[in-house]
């Protein structure tokens, strides 16, 4: 018997490319899928065969050997980051309970594959899927939680979270 794959797979894209040699033209799928367990891991892989469900099953082995985890608190991200790739920049934001996600489609999907609940995104430069995912992937892979950098500090910290703000007079002090 078979047992459930515990992973959720999402196909972020779709593509038809084409390769010209001396003997015509030969036509390829390239899938970009992502995948993601929703309890703190995920990845994205691509497959890129003659057929859909072939490309389908080599980017669902891609996904799985790239998966990343992903440091989750209260079901957002620690602190804000940055994922670089190519053209593609994303910068990935925590957000209060009860925000959602708000990110486009393909940086929406794998953070909720990743099981991030509230976070604010936001896609600089292309909109290229491919290298979005990669870039998302990327900041995703930076984030640390307060244990590591205090560890790298030599100090306890508990949460990377701003300090409460001061109520001065009535007036809210940032400081």
């Amino acid at each position: 018997m078979k047992e459930k794959d515990e992973y959720i797979s999402e196909i972020l894209n779709i593509s038809r490319v084409s390769t010209v040699t001396k003997g015509g033209r030969t036509l390829k799928f390239r899938v970009l899928l992502a995948l993601g367990d929703q309890k703190g891991k995920v990845g994205i892989g691509f497959g890129k065969t003659i057929d859909i469900p072939r490309a389908i099953e080599q980017a669902t082995r891609d996904a799985k050997k790239q998966m990343v985890d992903v440091k989750i608190v209260n079901g957002t991200i620690p602190h804000q980051v940055e994922g670089k790739f190519k053209a593609a920049t994303v910068m990935l934001k925590p957000a209060y309970p009860g925000t959602g996600v708000i990110a486009g489609m393909t940086v929406g999907m794998i953070c909720r594959l990743a099981g991030i609940k509230d976070i604010l995104t936001k896609s600089l430069g292309t909109n290229n899927p491919v290298n979005l995912a990669q870039a998302t992937i990327e900041g995703l892979e930076k984030l640390r939680s307060a244990a590591e950098i205090g560890n790298l500090r030599d100090k306890e910290l508990t949460s990377t979270a701003k300090p409460e703000a001061k109520i001065i007079d009535g007036e809210e002090d940032g400081t």
